[in-house]
C-alpha cells in the first residue's frame, strides 16, 4: 500500500507543477494529478513572457508578486537545469514597448509605476525600452518542472480527471478519479479554468472562467527581432532559432479551444505592424490556449472557503508562468502554517464569499 501523501495537488500546469515542486522540496510528500497530460493546456500555449513587474493588471500586491517572481525566474531555471539536465531557455533578452496614440497614457502609467518600484525603463526613438524583461520556453519549462518534481519524489498521475471531492464537515476526505481514489492530509485545487468546476464538487466557490488565446509561430526567412515587442495589445516574442511568437488574442468563448481564421488574419496584421517584415514571414503554427480568470483579474491563493484541508492556486489568467515561483512558494507557507513576506490577503479566496447581512 503506498501511503497517503501530505498533499494532494489536483491539476498539473504551471501553477500546479510548480506548487508540487515547491512543497516538495519543503519536504512534503506530494502527489499530482492531472485530467490530462500535465503541463499541456494554458501552460503549453502561452508566449513565455516574464515582465520584471505587473503588467496586466495594476495591483500592488500582484507587482510584489512579479518582482518577486523576476529574482526567483533565473534561481529556477538554473536549479531545474542542474536537477534536471533540462534548458528551459530563460533568456533575458529585453523588451520594447512601442508607443501608440492609443497607448501612450497607459504605458506612461505604467512605466511610471514600475520606475517607483525600481524597474530599470528608458526611452529612444522607438518606444519604452524595459533591459530587465526576460522570457523562457514554455514547454521546456514545464518538461523540467515534471523531471525536477519527479526528481523531488512527487507522485504523477496522469488521465486523472476528477468526478468527485467526498467532503466530511469541513474536510475534503477522498477525491475519486478513473485512475482511482486519492486521500491526502491537504488538497490543493490548481487546475486552471477547471479549478471552479472543482471547488463546486466541494461545495465550495473560486470564481472564475476561461479566456482563450490564439497565436502564431511565425519562420521568417531571415532574423528580425532580438528582443520582445510590445505594440499593445499585442507582442512579438523571438525565440533563439529565429522563429517569431505573435500574440494574442482575448476571447470569451467558454471552453472552445478552436482556432479560427479571423484570428489569424487578425495576428499576422498585428505582427505586421509591429515589424513589416513579420507580416510576410510563413505561418509555422497557429495554435490556442485557455486562460484562467478570476471574477476579479487577481488570481486566487489561500484556503478553499468552508475547508479546512483544501487551499487553492488559480485565476493567473496570462501571468500564470511568470507568478508560479512565488505563488509556489506563498501556497507551500500557507499549507505548512509558516510566515511568508509575499502579501497573501488580496488573493484570499474568501473574497468572494457571500458576506453575512448586517444585523438590525
Amino acid at each position: 500500500m503506498t501511503p497517503n501523501p501530505d498533499v494532494l495537488v489536483i491539476g498539473g500546469g504551471v501553477i500546479g507543477l510548480s506548487v508540487a515542486y515547491q512543497l516538495s522540496r519543503d519536504g512534503l510528500r506530494v502527489t499530482l494529478i492531472d485530467r490530462g497530460q500535465p503541463g499541456r493546456e494554458a501552460s503549453w500555449a502561452g508566449a513565455g513572457i516574464l515582465p520584471p513587474a505587473s503588467w496586466y493588471v495594476d495591483h500592488p500586491a500582484l507587482d510584489r508578486l512579479a518582482i518577486a517572481a523576476t529574482r526567483e525566474q533565473a534561481e529556477w531555471s538554473a536549479r531545474l537545469s542542474e536537477q534536471t539536465g533540462l534548458d528551459d531557455e530563460y533568456w533575458p533578452c529585453g523588451a520594447i514597448y512601442q508607443a501608440t496614440p492609443e497607448n501612450a497614457g497607459r504605458l506612461a502609467a505604467t512605466f511610471e509605476r514600475w520606475r517607483n518600484q525600481g524597474v530599470e525603463v528608458s526611452r529612444d526613438a522607438n518606444g519604452w525600452v524595459v533591459p530587465g524583461e526576460a522570457q523562457v520556453r514554455n514547454p521546456r519549462r514545464l518538461q523540467a518542472l515534471v523531471a525536477g518534481c519527479r526528481h523531488h519524489g512527487v507522485r504523477i498521475v496522469p488521465a486523472a480527471e476528477v468526478t468527485g471531492l467526498v467532503r466530511t464537515g469541513e474536510e475534503i476526505h477522498r477525491v475519486d478519479t478513473p485512475a482511482g481514489e486519492f486521500s491526502a492530509g491537504a488538497y490543493c485545487l490548481t487546475a486552471g479554468c477547471w479549478t471552479p468546476g472543482l471547488a463546486r464538487l466541494a461545495a465550495s466557490s473560486a470564481p472564475g472562467k476561461p479566456v482563450r488565446g490564439q497565436m502564431l509561430l511565425l519562420r521568417p526567412e531571415e532574423p528580425t527581432l532580438d528582443r520582445i515587442v510590445h505594440r499593445y495589445p499585442h507582442y512579438a516574442v523571438p525565440r533563439r532559432d529565429g522563429r517569431v511568437l505573435i500574440g494574442a488574442t482575448v476571447e470569451e468563448a467558454g471552453f472552445a479551444k478552436e482556432t479560427t481564421a479571423e484570428a489569424r488574419a487578425h495576428l499576422l496584421q498585428a505582427a505586421a505592424q509591429i515589424d513589416a517584415r513579420l507580416g510576410e514571414a510563413p505561418i509555422e503554427a497557429h495554435w490556442s490556449g485557455l486562460r484562467p480568470a478570476s471574477a476579479d483579474r487577481l488570481p486566487q491563493i489561500g484556503r478553499l472557503p468552508g475547508l479546512q484541508n483544501a487551499w487553492v492556486a488559480s485565476g493567473h489568467h496570462r501571468s500564470g508562468l511568470q507568478l508560479a515561483p512565488p505563488t509556489a512558494r506563498l501556497i507551500s507557507c500557507l499549507i505548512r502554517g509558516e510566515v511568508c513576506e509575499l502579501p497573501a490577503d488580496p488573493f484570499d479566496p474568501a473574497r468572494f464569499a457571500p458576506q453575512p447581512a448586517a444585523a438590525g
